[in-house]
């Protein structure tokens, strides 16, 4: 194996050793103690977040919830409600139901636009911080995934996102084939596309 090969995967293991670290650091703060440890990366755009109708779960509430519990090992959305109504009543003094419906359908509402302008961001931010003695010879270096996941067994997905060929009619779900780009320095990711299962990997790499 090349030594610039041997070089990038050292650095890969020493990011992911890192990674882990500050995931866990994460996962012992209280769930509103995480906007502060993401303010240099995220500012949650207050057009995107604005809304006529005053809610229990706005969209910047909301946001740093669905993160958390994206962040926490296997929570559930009872979980995460759970503990958005112990701060309430700590903080606000208030009750609300324990049920998830709400929740859920605030996820819902965040939207497409909202999350991808928050990608954007925490993109150009990340790659703001790049330092030359972070680069590896002077180059940004760039790692690409791919990677596939199975969706709901419905019948517009099947037309989408059609099965394996070799599955019998019925015996298999859509599956939708991934490619990202992320940076070797920061571990953000920079760009992701999607295709059929069908499509190679590598003609899904050019999109990017």
């Amino acid at each position: 194996m090349p030594d610039h090969v041997h070089v990038c995967l050292s650095i890969m293991k020493n990011k992911s050793i890192l990674l882990d670290r500050s995931i866990s650091a994460v996962r012992s703060k209280p769930v509103f103690e995480i906007p502060d440890m993401f303010r240099q990366l995220i500012q949650l755009p207050e057009a995107l977040c604005q809304s006529g109708r005053k809610r229990l779960f706005s969209h910047q509430m909301t946001f740093w919830l669905f993160l958390s519990q994206v962040i926490a090992k296997k929570a559930s959305c009872r979980e995460t409600v759970r503990t958005f109504l112990v701060w309430l009543a700590a903080e606000k003094g208030k009750v609300a139901s324990p049920g998830t419906a709400a929740y859920c359908k605030a996820r819902a509402r965040l939207g497409q636009k909202f999350l991808k302008t928050i990608n954007r961001q925490v993109v150009a931010n990340a790659l703001a911080a790049e330092t030359r003695e972070n680069l590896w010879h002077g180059h940004s270096v760039k790692v690409i995934d791919g990677s596939g996941i199975s969706m709901p067994d419905t019948s517009e997905n099947q037309k989408v996102w059609p099965q394996p060929k070799g599955a019998k009619p019925g015996c298999s779900f859509p599956v939708i084939r991934l490619v990202a780009m992320f940076s070797l320095t920061t571990g953000a990711l920079i760009a992701m596309t999607k295709g059929r299962l069908r499509v190679s990997e590598r003609t899904l790499f050019r999109r990017l």
